[in-house]
């Protein structure tokens, strides 16, 4: 890997808008730069890098999918991947995409690629209709797909008389079978773990304003959850300013609060810069910079850089990385 000089620490912004650090910075790959702090992180970090975005034909190597061990500092290619809608185990063994064939198209993403690394094994297998969601658990990937009694690209034709239904659908890779059954518990299950921001001490960590809790300027710790805290802490008492984010770049660039670290510790907050064209196609892209906020002292420093469309032809899917445990 390269080391580059470290990155002075930035000011303080107006607005009164707290300090964010910046660490010796390490290029994983062209384009993805981490930020070594001297927190001991643990876990690792796992995400699906497309190969050449200029490229419109999918295949079963346009992407590969990676780990970067938080604690060894090792970054390790998996396996190669179509591009697509990518999922992964809650500890990080499984991994799922939804893709398309070929040249992309409204409602073709109906195949499903999966790879279990407990067995070092992939599985294939597709649907009849474009996931509308998708998360991997227990090897197994759940899928939910939505009809209408018209024909519509993406969703299947519902012929029962109702004018729309759901269908909840598992795939138990291992045994290469779909199953069509009522998996609305284990959707509840999947919706509500993904909405649970709880720290290990106890405390919720959300955004406040109109976007909350997901998206905002002002990330904050309270003893309730966001949706009882205007009920238990109407005046915010209680409520305690994790960061605050500059309100500089509002227009162009949005602040998304995505999972806390598997140890509870710390925030991993993404904020997505648009920009006019990549380095080599004329179409729009994006950086994005991921930034570690320890849920405890409110230490903010950005992690992880994604530059990867304004350098290379390579792509971080969906601008997106994964924070898993990690097994032995």
């Amino acid at each position: 890997m390269k080391f580059v000089s470290p990155i002075r620490f930035l000011s303080l912004f107006p607005l009164f808008v707290a300090t964010v650090l910046h660490a010796t910075s390490t290029n994983l790959l062209p384009g993805l730069i981490f930020h070594e702090g001297s927190e001991n992180l643990t876990g690792k970090l796992i995400f699906l890098l497309q190969r050449d975005y200029a490229i419109e034909t999918n295949w079963e190597g346009a992407a590969s999918v990676y780990e970067f061990d938080l604690q060894t500092k090792r970054l390790n290619k998996i396996i190669n991947s179509p591009v697509g809608q990518f999922g992964i185990s809650p500890e990080g063994n499984a991994f799922c995409t939804i893709f398309w064939k070929g040249k992309p198209g409204m409602g073709k993403d109906t195949n499903v690629f999966v790879y279990s690394e407990s067995s070092k094994s992939s599985f294939w297998t597709n649907v009849e209709s474009s996931p509308q969601g998708m998360f991997v658990a227990d090897n197994r990937v759940y899928l939910k797909l939505q009809g209408y009694n018209f024909s519509s690209a993406g969703y299947y034709l519902v012929t029962n008389g109702n004018p729309t239904e759901t269908k909840l659908i598992e795939y138990n890779f291992e045994k290469n079978q779909l199953r069509t059954e009522d998996f609305s518990v284990q959707w509840q299950n999947h919706e509500s773990s993904g909405r649970n921001f709880k720290a290990f001490d106890g405390r919720y960590v959300f955004f406040e304003g109109k976007d909350a809790p997901i998206d905002g300027l002002t990330l904050v710790s309270s003893p309730c959850d966001f949706g009882d805290v205007k009920d238990q802490d109407p005046k915010g008492e209680k409520t305690k300013v994790l960061h605050r984010f500059s309100t500089l770049s509002t227009f162009s660039s949005t602040h998304e609060l995505l999972q806390l670290s598997p140890d509870r510790h710390f925030a991993l907050v993404r904020s997505i810069e648009p920009i006019s064209h990549r380095k080599f196609s004329e179409w729009p892209g994006s950086t994005t910079t991921f930034y570690l906020i320890d849920v405890s002292t409110g230490k903010t420093r950005v992690l992880l850089e994604n530059k990867t469309e304004t350098t290379t032809h390579s792509s971080l899917w969906n601008g997106f990385i994964n924070w898993v445990q990690t097994t032995e």
